[in-house]
Formats: C-alpha cells, structure tokens, sequence
C-alpha cells in the first residue's frame, strides 16, 4: 500500500490519529536542522546582499564623480565673446591658464563645388576616354596630385560618380553626388575644405579611327566627356560644369596677425583651445579662458558629502554588532583603500607647496573615518595653486593612475564583479565564497527534506503494521464478547 493510502487509515483500529502523531514526531525530529538552516540562509542571502550594496554603492560614487570631472565643471573654460562667429572649446587633455586674446576671421575656409551645366536621362551613356583631376595643393604618394580616371565605354553618369567615389587617390579629397534635375541628373563634385584642395578637370575622349587595311578602325560613340570639364574659373564653356564656390582656405588673425588654415576647426593658433569658425567678422572677437574655482570649492566638498553616504552603507555592512558582512576580510580592506584617498599622491610633483592629496586642499579624515572640509585651507589653495588643485580633479587619461577620478576608478575596478576564471580577490572572493556556502546549505537542506520523508515512510509503516493489529485484538475482543453474552443467554 502506498504511504499515501497508509496515512489515510491510520487510527481507524486504535481510534488514534496515527498520521498526526508521525507528522509531530518528523517535525520534532528535524525541527532544530531546519530552524538552523534557515537561520544559515538568512546570514548568507544578507551577506550576499551586502556584497551587491557595497558593489551598487561604490560604483554609483565612481560614475558620479567621473560625470563630475569629465563634465568640464571644475577645469578653466575657454569664453568667446562672439560665439556664433567663433565657437570655442578646450582640446583633450590640454589644461587652460588664465588668459586672454582676440581672433579675427577674415574668410572662412570653404570647399569647391562644381556641377555640370547639363542634365543627363540615367540610360544616357557616355564616350570612352579620362578624366585628368588636378589639386592645386602638392601631391603624396597615396593622394597624388593629379589623378586620370579611364571610362571605359558605355558608362552612365551614375557609373562615372560611383568610379570617382571608388578611387584610392580621390579618397577624402573628392566627391561625386547626382543631384535630380527634371527628367535627369547633373553630376555634382565637391572637395574638402581648403585652397589646396580646389580641383580642375580635363575631359579627354578617345577620337575615332578611320578603318585601314590592318585595323577596323573605332567609331566612339556616346555623349562627350567634355560636359565634366571643370576649369580654373568660375564660368567655364557651356559644355563644361560651373564652380559656385572655388576652394580656399581660413584667414584669421590673432593679436593683428593674419594666418592660414585649411579648416574653418583650429586646433593649433590658440594653445589648448579648439577654435570653430562659423562667420567672417568686422572685428576681433576676445577669447578668454577663466578659472572654476568656485565650482572647484563646490566640487570639494559634494565629493566629501558623496563620500560619507557612501562609507556609511559600507561601514553599515561592516559593523562590528549588526553588520551583515562584520569581520569580512575584504571589506575591512576596501575600507582601508577609501582611507588611503585622502593621503595618497593624487598627481605628479609640482611647484613647491603645491597640493598633491585631499589632505593638502584641507579634505581630513575624522575618527569615525568620514571626511570634513577646512573651507579656510581649500580656498587658500584655490587662490594659490588653482592649477593643481585643477589637475587633481582633471578626468582621467588612458593609462594613468593620476587624479582622484582615477584613483576611486581602480578602487571600483577592485570591488566590480568579474567572470575570471581562477584566483579571485577582494569583495569577489567574498561573493563567491557566499555562493559557494548557499549552494551547500541548499545541498544539505534537500539531503535532511529526504532523510525527514525516509523517516515518515518508516513510522508510517510502522504504525500502519502496529494499527492493523490492534484491530485484529479488537475484532477478536468483540467476537469472545458477543460469544460470552449468547452462552449467558442460552443457560437462562
């Protein structure tokens, strides 16, 4: 009979309810494993907890402050007094001092545009021969100066741009787009910016050849080449394309002194500025780079108020009495890394008395390891050494360790989880430790579920055995009774 069915009938032969009496004797049996194992999984699944609050805090604090520093806040900001004629911005990388100027932009660099006078229908094919494009500028091996394009016959004006747009020599240099014109196409050749990038072109098609005794001779047929000839003026023949606009090149000046440049994008008259050149202008425009240090003063101290939330959650995690995560190596260390903040040398060695850590802009540690702002120390290292206190919180460069955005960027790297395979340390080890133990516990937990069923099927059947007999006594007990009482009846 299967336990099920035991259970069912347990008692109907002792009048004791024998399934309540096996479930009380299981659950007292495995009561204390499994209030022990609850508990256990209770400290592990706060354990893993804290692990994934002290990872979500430091990784919140890190991204904060890299939005801080990469945000241009807290460095020197280029100023234009004319922005729509003169865009400015700070090269990366570049630290700004104190300055000013004035740039003037007396033309704008510009690209030429040719485009033929003629429309062409799509099916229009055209002769065989070569485009010669010349530059104006000195050539290089990979974009020489003059570049002949050979057209095989039958080639449509779609064909011709895609074989301008193909070349390696024309690569960055020129152009070709169809731009619809009625019922066809004018062929439209755009260079980049600059006067050496201005661009002429000879249209050469093959003449025919008369037939001879050796040779069948060549009729060429097609439209001319000669409609993509563009010349060095602006109004070439009719057959030829029209050039609105010649290529030339930026004219500026700075403090009263004209200079060239083949952009309207400067990156190299004013020093660590990006100059954008937008419109020519009647007059100087004065560029000037101005200090942040009010929003370096304020920067100091959101970073310190950042700071302290964030060493609460891990010293919450980590408490000697309630912590989930109390006497856990790893996080004692991390710990001490956030302590270190204030100490280490967050950049290179400057001028004498120059700050180089928190503590020199007068960031300290108080004894319950949060941090407190001496307003009076930070402004005089403000007003004295700006430079270094705007290097300190500079964003951080590729393969640099200096700044404090890098310095919190390897802590957060250190707790960030990984999917190594092999040694692992820090919070990560912790983790996986933690895992490791729930998936114990939950192996352990299964192992006593299976012991506690083996033992109900035993007493069950134990019981049921038990139960069966003591009916029969009953059955036997009533049988010798009911036997007595008709043996009394029959000596009446």
């Amino acid at each position: 009979m299967a336990v099920e069915s035991i259970t069912k009938v347990l008692g109907s032969g002792s009048g004791i309810d024998l399934g309540a009496l096996v479930t009380s004797l299981v659950d007292a049996q495995f009561s204390v494993k499994t209030k022990e194992f609850t508990r256990r999984e209770e400290k592990l699944e706060a354990q893993i907890s804290g692990i994934s609050t002290i990872r979500s805090a430091i990784t919140g604090f890190n991204s904060a402050l890299k939005a801080l520093v990469s945000g241009g806040s807290l460095a020197t900001q280029p100023i234009s007094a004319n922005p729509n004629a003169v865009a400015v911005s700070t090269l990366p990388g570049a630290t700004l001092k104190d300055m000013e100027t004035a740039v003037g932009v007396v033309q704008l660099a510009s690209a030429q545009a040719s485009t033929t006078n003629k429309s062409y229908a799509a099916a229009t094919t055209f002769k065989e021969g070569t485009l010669k494009i010349s530059f104006t500028g000195a050539g290089t091996e990979a974009a020489p100066q003059e570049v002949t394009l050979t057209i095989a016959p039958g080639r449509t004006l779609q064909n011709v741009a895609d074989q301008i747009n193909a070349d390696a020599g024309l690569a960055g240099r020129l152009t070709a787009t169809l731009v619809a014109d009625g019922a066809g196409s004018r062929l439209v050749l755009k260079s980049s910016d600059g006067a050496d990038k201005a661009f002429t072109v000879q249209a050469t098609d093959t003449p025919n050849r008369a037939p001879t005794l050796f040779d069948p001779g060549y009729v060429n047929n097609g439209e001319t080449l000669r409609g993509f000839t563009v010349d060095t003026g602006v109004t070439p023949s009719s057959e030829g394309a029209y050039t609105g606009v010649r290529g030339q090149d930026a004219i500026v000046t700075l403090e009263g002194v004209q200079y060239r440049r083949p952009s309207n994008t400067i990156t190299d008259l004013v020093p660590g500025i990006k100059l954008e050149l937008l419109s020519a202008t009647t007059a100087p425009v004065e560029i000037s780079a101005k200090r942040a240090s009010s929003s370096l003063s304020e920067g100091v101290t959101n970073f310190v108020d950042a700071y302290n939330e964030m060493l609460g959650i891990v010293r919450d995690q980590n408490d000697p009495f309630t912590g989930a995560l109390r006497m856990d190596g790893a996080v004692e260390a991390l710990q001490r890394d956030l302590a270190r903040l204030t100490t280490a040398a967050l950049i290179p060695e400057g001028r004498a008395g120059a700050p180089r850590t928190l503590a020199d802009l007068g960031v300290a540690t108080q004894r319950d390891g949060s941090l407190v702002v001496d307003s009076a120390r930070l402004a005089k290292a403000l007003a004295d050494y700006p430079e270094a206190v705007e290097a300190i919180f500079a964003p951080p460069r590729t393969g640099s360790t200096d700044g404090l955005s890098a310095q919190l960027n390897l802590i957060a790297e250190r707790v960030a989880p990984t999917k190594a395979i092999g040694f692992r340390t820090g919070l990560d080890a912790s983790a996986q430790t933690y895992g490791q133990q729930k998936t114990r516990l939950e192996q352990e937990r299964e192992r006593a579920t299976e012991q506690a069923e083996q033992m109900r099927e035993r007493l069950t059947r134990q019981f049921s055995g038990m139960d069966a007999r003591v009916a029969a006594y009953k059955s036997t007990m009533t049988f010798m009774e009911n036997q007595i009482k008709a043996w009394n009846r029959s000596d009446q």
